[in-house]
């Protein structure tokens, strides 16, 4: 199921999902926003002492704090994409220890598995059971590597995480690639886990229905 390791080298990959501005640019990623004003801010700032304007002054303070505000809120606040994220890496470092009662705790109770598209009808998470109880035996990792993964807020209480891995088994045949997309809710108890994960390819190909 969801592999890893912990050399991840992660790279942001497209995903089309719509998210409000605010929390894309300054809650999920703060430090391009936060930049372009704090170097605004030393721009309207060195104008000012260069000539003596007041006004460009109390415009260099004024935009300086709110980048600082910006980093503020985007390293303070966790938002649904980001708790998914967290979640996805979680299983992703569980499954590569063999690990299966520590992804089977990420998973909620209505959990469900589909392949090749998110809207195909879902395995019950009894059978995601049965599935990852294989990582302990004859689909044992012996090395992952995250290639892509993108996180994203799809409301507040939904985040989404776009995952492309490269993951060679012990029992041989090299580096795989296969990729999903993984949906994270909160759940009542206010926690985050796994509703629903895609399993979308296998070495470029539909996932077997058993494996």
């Amino acid at each position: 199921m969801l592999s890893a390791r912990s050399d991840h080298a992660v790279e942001s990959a497209a995903y089309p999902v719509n998210v409000d501005l605010i929390t894309r640019y300054v809650l999920e990623n703060p430090f391009p926003f936060s930049l372009v004003l704090l170097v605004l801010a030393a721009g309207l700032a060195r104008s000012g002492l260069r000539t003596g304007r007041r006004s460009h002054l109390v415009a260099a303070a004024a935009a300086a704090a709110v980048g600082v505000a910006v980093v503020l809120a985007g390293t303070t606040i966790e938002t649904a994409g980001e708790h998914a994220r967290r979640v996805v890496l979680e299983a992703v470092a569980a499954a590569v220890r063999a690990d299966v009662a520590g992804v089977t705790a990420l998973l909620a109770d209505d959990a469900v598995l589909s392949l090749a598209s998110p809207n195909n009808p879902g395995y019950p998470r009894d059978a995601i059971e049965r599935r990852l109880a294989g990582l302990a035996g004859r689909y044992r990792i012996a090395s992952n590597r995250i290639t892509s993964l993108d996180a994203v807020t799809v409301s507040r209480q939904r985040g989404e995480v776009n995952l492309v891995c490269r993951t060679e088994l012990e029992l041989g045949f090299g580096p795989v690639p296969t990729s999903w997309v993984v949906q994270v809710d909160r759940q009542p108890d206010g926690s985050w886990k796994i509703t629903r994960v895609t399993w979308l390819t296998l070495a470029t190909r539909t996932p077997p229905e058993e494996w």
